[in-house]
C-alpha cells in the first residue's frame, strides 16, 4: 500500500513540543477499526511508554481540530473521547503489535515522513539570512518548524490567509521569532527558498 509522503506530513501535527499523528488517522492508514487499534495498545500497554503515545486534553484537541479544520476544510472531526496521539516510536510499535503486512508497510512510509521533517529542520537551522516559505497550508507543525531559525533570520509565508491562520500566527509570534504573512492566491504549488537562493519544490 503506497501513500504519498505529502498526505503523510499533512497527518503530522506538533504537540508538547513532539510530532505526533492521531489515532484515528493511523487507524485509517493501517486499514484498521479504530477500536481495534486502541485495544491493541492497551493489551501491549508495557510496549508504551508516555513518550510513545499520550491522551491529549481538551485544549490540545480544539486546537488540532482547528487545524484539520483549516488542511481538511469541513468542520472538523468529532469525537465522543478525547483521542491519543502517537510519536515517530509509537508508530514503530504499532505495526509490531498490529501483525499485518499492511501496517509494516504504512509504518515504513511514516518514518519515512517524520525523517524528511528532520530534514527540514536541519534546513531551517542552516539558513543565515532568509527563509521564503510559499505554500498553502501552514499549520502548527509548520510554525514550529521555523521557530527553529537562528537568530536574526527573517522569515516571510506567502499564503491564501485566513482568520485561523492569522490568529494562529499572532499567537506564535507573541512566543517566538516573527513570522511576516503576505498574501498570495496565485499559487498552488509548495516553494521554499532560503538565503535567496536555495530553491526547494
Amino acid at each position: 500500500m503506497e501513500i504519498s509522503i505529502n498526505k503523510i506530513e499533512n497527518k503530522i501535527f506538533t504537540i508538547r513540543g513532539l510530532q505526533v499523528m492521531l489515532d484515528s488517522d493511523l487507524a485509517e492508514m493501517y486499514q484498521v477499526e479504530l477500536k481495534v487499534l486502541n485495544q491493541s495498545v492497551k493489551r501491549n500497554s508495557a510496549r508504551f511508554p508516555d513518550f510513545f503515545y499520550f491522551q491529549l486534553n481538551e485544549e490540545e484537541w480544539k486546537s488540532l481540530r482547528s487545524q484539520i479544520v483549516t488542511i481538511e476544510g469541513g468542520k472538523g472531526k468529532h469525537r465522543k473521547y478525547l483521542p491519543y496521539v502517537f510519536t515517530e516510536q509509537g508508530v514503530s510499535m504499532l505495526s509490531a503489535v498490529l501483525r499485518s503486512d499492511i501496517a509494516i508497510q504504512v509504518s515504513i512510509q511514516i518514518i519515512q515522513a517524520f525523517d524528511a521533517h528532520v530534514f527540514a529542520s536541519d534546513l531551517v537551522k542552516q539558513t543565515k539570512k532568509s527563509i521564503l516559505l510559499v505554500d498553502n497550508y501552514v499549520d502548527e507543525n509548520t510554525q514550529m518548524l521555523l521557530s527553529k531559525r537562528k537568530k536574526g533570520v527573517r522569515c516571510i509565508v506567502h499564503n491564501r490567509l485566513h482568520a485561523v491562520l492569522q490568529k494562529d500566527i499572532e499567537k506564535h509570534n507573541k512566543q517566538y521569532p516573527n513570522i511576516d504573512l503576505v498574501e498570495n492566491k496565485s499559487s498552488h504549488d509548495r516553494f521554499l527558498i532560503l538565503d535567496d537562493s536555495i530553491f526547494y519544490h
